[in-house]
């Protein structure tokens, strides 16, 4: 009987030891941090003077909204296709973050200035973790 005891209390400190393993490793796996998000536009700007009431509008509202610049323009090297006029990437810490500056009501009141003095597209797209 003695012998009985000891293979079922070995038995148990597996078990107990294999389903703390288990609860590790699932820890482990899912990621606690949201996935970075970057809004890209393409502009072909139209009305320099216009544009630029939008971008000094634009800066502030990223300002307070966590977003920065991670490319505004500069030297573009096209590599295949039609080259863009300008590009413009900026960093957010989650889509939700990004759809929340571009749906804020500050940007919101931008978009004229914008359309006004420029062709704008403009794509939201999640990351990948780091």
């Amino acid at each position: 009987m003695r012998t009985n005891w000891r293979l079922v209390s070995t038995a148990l400190a597996g078990v107990v030891v294999g389903a703390a393993g288990i609860s590790t490793l699932s820890a482990q796996v899912t990621p606690t941090k949201a996935l970075p998000a970057y809004l890209i536009g393409e502009i072909e700007v139209t009305d320099p003077e216009g544009y630029k009431k939008y971008q000094d509008g634009v800066s502030a509202v990223l300002a307070a909204s966590g977003g920065r610049f991670l490319v505004r323009g500069g030297k573009t090297v096209t590599l295949d296709g039609a080259p863009p006029k300008r590009i413009a990437v900026i960093a957010f810490d989650s889509l939700e973050k990004a759809q929340a500056y571009r749906n804020s009501t500050v940007y919101k009141e931008l978009v004229p200035i914008r359309d006004k003095s420029s062709k704008f597209r403009l794509f939201a797209v999640e990351g990948v973790m780091q």
